[in-house]
C-alpha cells in the first residue's frame, strides 16, 4: 500500500508532533515510501538531514546506506566508513551496546553483499546463515532479502 502511505504521509504532515523535527519526521517517511517502492534516486532526494536524536540518526544513516547499495553507487563504501567511525567514537557517550553491535554487524554484512557476485548460491546461503546467527543486527529483514537474491 505505497501509495495509501505516501497519500497517508502528505495529508498529515502538518500534523506531526515533533516540535522542530516534524520536517524530519515528514522526510523520513517520504523517504522511506520511495525506498520501499523501489524509486531509490527520489529516495536519496528526500533523505532528512541527521536527527539530534541518536536512534533516529542511526535509522536515517543506515536507510541512506541501503538506498546508495541498491543504486550500486561508489560512495557506498565511504559512507560505510563514515558511518562505521560515527558509531566507534560515540559508542560510549550517546549509545548502548547493543545499539552499537546492531549497527556494526549491519555495515559487516553490507560489506559482504556489496563484495559478493551475483548467481553465487554458496556465497548466499553462507550470508543467509551468518544474517541468521547474528543475535543483534539493526535491519535484518532487508539483510536476509540481499543475501537471497545473490543465490
Amino acid at each position: 500500500e505505497y501509495e495509501w502511505a505516501k497519500n497517508f504521509t502528505e495529508d498529515y504532515k502538518d500534523l506531526i508532533i515533533g516540535g522542530d523535527e516534524g520536517q524530519f519526521f515528514y522526510r523520513l517517511n517520504i523517504t522511506e515510501c520511495h525506498f520501499a517502492e523501489g524509486r531509490f534516486e527520489e529516495a536519496i532526494d528526500h533523505l532528512p538531514e541527521a536527527s539530534s536524536n541518536t536512534h533516529f540518526h542511526h535509522i536515517v544513516r543506515r536507510l541512506e546506506l541501503k538506498i546508495y547499495y541498491e543504486l550500486r553507487s561508489d560512495l557506498l563504501l565511504y559512507k560505510i566508513d563514515a558511518f562505521r567511525k560515527y558509531i566507534e567514537r560515540t559508542l560510549h557517550k550517546t549509545i548502548s551496546a547493543n545499539l552499537w553491535a546492531m549497527d556494526l554487524n549491519f555495515l559487516n554484512i553490507l560489506i559482504q553483499l556489496n563484495q559478493s557476485p551475483l548467481k553465487n548460491k554458496a556465497r548466499s546461503a553462507r550470508l543467509i546463515a551468518r544474517i541468521e546467527s547474528k543475535k543483534a543486527l539493526a535491519d535484518r529483514p532487508w539483510l536476509l532479502e540481499k543475501a537471497r537474491e545473490l543465490g
